[in-house]
């Protein structure tokens, strides 16, 4: 009888350190299969991007078709620099006829972390612009200047920006590639 008593203690207690043991190697597996799962994946960039801009130029209203393609990054990404080409049009349709047509080409610094980030632009525009409807045509050749505030979703692969310069105040959004 006392061995009896003897064995079904030792196989209780064993039976309880068993389940222990398995249910200890349960959770280990599952949290590893988990962990496992969820390593972080590297952050997908895109280099090329292309939006439309709306913007005010003295009186007329401007609408431009941009290229940009990134040239330098930091390792930080804290700083880009790309390279921006564009086509526009601009017009207003006052007291007088006004058309204005050209391309731009040019830089843009762009500064800081996460989604929002301030930009910099400089470069050229080389433009033809008339006045009236039978005027002739002069060339234009101003710098181009702007400052603002650009909003990048990697996730979505989307692109907004407000800026103010030489194109006066304008807004432009776009896709990433």
């Amino acid at each position: 009888m006392t061995i009896i008593i003897y064995y079904h203690i030792i196989l209780k207690n064993n039976m309880q350190i068993i389940k222990r043991t398995c249910l200890l190697l349960a959770i280990w597996c599952f949290s590893y299969q988990v962990s496992w799962s969820q390593t972080p994946e590297e952050k997908k960039t895109y280099k090329n991007a292309v939006y439309a801009e709306l913007g005010t130029w003295t009186i007329a209203s401007v609408l431009t078709l941009n290229y940009e393609r990134e040239l330098l990054r930091a390792a930080s990404d804290g700083f880009r620099l790309n390279a921006r080409i564009g086509v526009g049009t601009g017009f207003s349709y006052g007291s007088d006829y006004y058309a204005l047509r050209g391309v731009l080409a040019g830089a843009n610094m762009i500064f800081g972390k996460g989604k929002n980030r301030f930009l910099m632009s400089g470069g050229r525009i080389i433009a033809q612009e008339s006045m009236g409807y039978g005027g002739e045509a002069r060339s234009l050749n101003p710098l181009l200047i702007e400052m603002g505030w650009r909003y990048e979703n990697p996730a979505k692969r989307f692109i907004a920006k407000v800026t103010g310069g030489t194109m006066g105040l304008s807004v432009g959004i776009g896709k990433t590639f």
